[in-house]
């Protein structure tokens, strides 16, 4: 067969051991991963970042700091993170849906609030165990979901709800989740 004129290159590229094996993703890790590690290095390593450490604050151990309550008239939209007492004012439905693994998952929606009003929380799994009318409740990093123009409190798998003995007594008639909020978008011209 006559090819003409035309010329052709191959360039083949010879692989490193094993990386030829079928994986998704992977990057060099593997090639490296024959080398040994030093123990020595390793442990200088580990002791010159714990020194840098304790310079950088002051030669003293990171301190928990309290969290910061806040009342239910400073939520807002775009707050996560938040924590708050709440006093449940009223259980208004009880959801269980049935999961991928054939256990259920009890969702309840509540009305709860303290001195300066009351919002609306969906609580999902054993936190929401924790809503029965009456209890105070302590929301720990929690966030606000926007639900139909509506804000609604939520906790998820970061946040943390546990029963309070700390004293509301009133609880405010202002019910936040009334206040419509609608997404404004910004006109980039």
């Amino acid at each position: 067969e006559n090819l003409g004129d035309t010329v052709y290159n191959f360039f083949f590229f010879q692989a490193e051991d094993g990386i030829r094996d079928f994986c998704l993703s992977r990057g060099l890790g593997d090639v490296y991963k024959r080398q040994g590690i030093n123990a020595e290095y390793m442990g200088a390593l580990i002791k010159k970042i714990n020194i840098f450490e304790m310079e950088s604050s002051g030669n003293q151990a990171r301190r928990l700091r309290k969290p910061e309550f806040i009342k239910v008239n400073e939520i807002k939209p775009d707050k996560t993170g938040y924590n708050v007492y709440l006093k449940v004012v009223d259980v208004q439905s009880d959801v269980s849906v049935k999961r991928y693994d054939n256990s259920s998952l009890l969702i309840r929606d509540a009305v709860c609030g303290d001195e300066t009003g009351v919002v609306d929380v969906r609580l999902k799994g054993e936190s929401a165990e924790r809503l029965q009318k009456g209890k105070v409740i302590a929301i720990r990093n929690g966030r606000v979901e926007v639900i139909k123009g509506h804000i609604r409190l939520e906790v998820d798998r970061w946040g943390k709800v546990t029963e309070e003995d700390h004293a509301i007594n009133t609880v405010g008639s202002k019910n936040v989740s009334e206040t419509v909020y609608e997404k404004v978008v910004a006109n980039r011209s």
